[in-house]
């Protein structure tokens, strides 16, 4: 809480208010004098001592080793400088793996819940849920599959390093439901994504000044430059959306969901896609540049999540690659094949197409080559998407 006029509180207020708990404490005990007490001096006490408690908390995590997502504004994401802050701080397997380790351990104990959804299992196309996964050809703005893996491993971030509160008194046996944990609101969630989704872009362009190479402009295809109108795009198409009229890439592949009060929650299977290796996030310095940016691994679960959940998605792409290898391999004669087989409006095909070659392409699945002016696809693993 923030004290009137924003002002800090001092050890004054501390101990003033510990203070007058005590008196309080002796009161409730008592049955032979009857005080009245203000309702501003309980709120008084309530303030001065959750803000001391959470400063306890950030004092906490200054002493011990934390995976925290800082705020990257404060850093230079330029490749080339030693004491350059490394972009995927805190949202790499090297960071994250002890503490999936440790709450996946304590699930297991029964001493969390983390008993998440599954969309899978349960088709759940109802309900809240159903209103963000449905079976549909994803929009053509859902381009690219790297936006996406980067902002869940931010969301998983967040969620592994949520404060814990303890909502009774401990007894001399542990009860999961004397604990409870923050809610992870999608707006926090935005920001946070945002603000490491455009370090990394910038940390990528800085690749190719360095190394004399076209590869970090390629990684940064659907990340939202600084300050700019493409951050809003970024955050609605993307992370999570905040209008009940849309929403996002992670929310129609149905790997979290936004409740009615703003708060977000993965399903199981967006925590299965966090946890596996990614090529580009969890590349290691020193190492040989990535050629690709999905591994094989996050490739063959999206493609068996698309086919179970979100078949039509999974047929529109397959036509697609089937098009394609049948010799309509051009923007033009892939679309107009597209409007006859789907009775897609001609206004719209191009959207659609472009979005869906370019998550295929992040997949390996095709590629777009351009020589000139003139763009072709190329099929590359065709068998990955059966």
């Amino acid at each position: 809480m923030v004290m009137m006029n924003d002002e800090r509180i001092t050890g004054k207020d501390v101990k003033y208010a510990r203070e007058v708990l005590g008196i309080l404490s002796d009161l409730s005990s008592q049955t032979y004098v009857s005080i009245d007490v203000p309702t501003s001096l309980i709120d008084y006490v309530e303030n001065v001592l959750e803000e001391h408690m959470m400063e306890g908390v950030h004092r906490a995590r200054e002493i011990n080793p934390s995976t925290i997502l800082r705020d990257r504004s404060e850093y230079y994401p330029i490749t080339g400088i030693g004491s350059s802050y490394p972009w995927n701080k805190g949202v790499s397997l090297e960071d994250l793996l002890p503490q999936i380790e440790s709450e996946e351990l304590a699930w297991h104990e029964g001493s969390i819940n983390l008993d998440f959804i599954s969309v899978t299992r349960s088709k759940a196309y109802t309900g809240l849920l159903g209103r963000q996964l449905e079976d549909r050809i994803l929009s053509g703005h859902l381009n690219r599959i790297f936006p996406l893996k980067l902002s869940i491993r931010v969301l998983m971030n967040l969620y592994l390093n949520r404060t814990k509160y303890l909502t009774d008194a401990p007894g001399e046996y542990f009860d999961p439901g004397d604990e409870a944990f923050d809610s992870i609101s999608a707006q926090d969630f935005r920001r946070a994504a945002l603000n490491v989704a455009e370090y990394a872009r910038e940390w990528f362009l800085s690749i190719d000044k360095f190394a004399n190479s076209t590869r970090g402009a390629e990684w940064t295809t659907g990340l939202p430059e600084k300050d700019g109108k493409s951050g809003e795009r970024f955050m609605a198409q993307f992370v999570a959306s905040i209008s009940k009229k849309s929403t996002s890439f992670l929310e129609q592949l149905g790997f979290i969901y936004v409740d009615d009060d703003g708060d977000v929650h993965f399903t199981q299977e967006g925590w299965t896609f966090a946890k596996y290796r990614s090529h580009l996030i969890d590349y290691s310095a020193g190492s040989l540049l990535p050629e690709s940016i999905l591994a094989n691994d996050e490739i063959i679960f999206l493609k068996h999540h698309i086919k179970t959940c979100l078949p039509k998605e999974f047929q529109f792409c397959r036509s697609i690659i089937d098009l394609i290898e049948g010799g309509h391999n051009t923007p033009k004669k892939l679309q107009a094949e597209l409007v006859k087989s789907f009775g897609i409006a001609e206004e719209s095909v191009n959207l659609l197409s472009n979005g869906a070659i370019g998550r295929l392409q992040d997949m390996m699945i095709v590629d777009r080559v351009k020589t000139g002016r003139k763009v072709t696809y190329e099929v590359k693993n065709s068998h990955i998407w059966n």
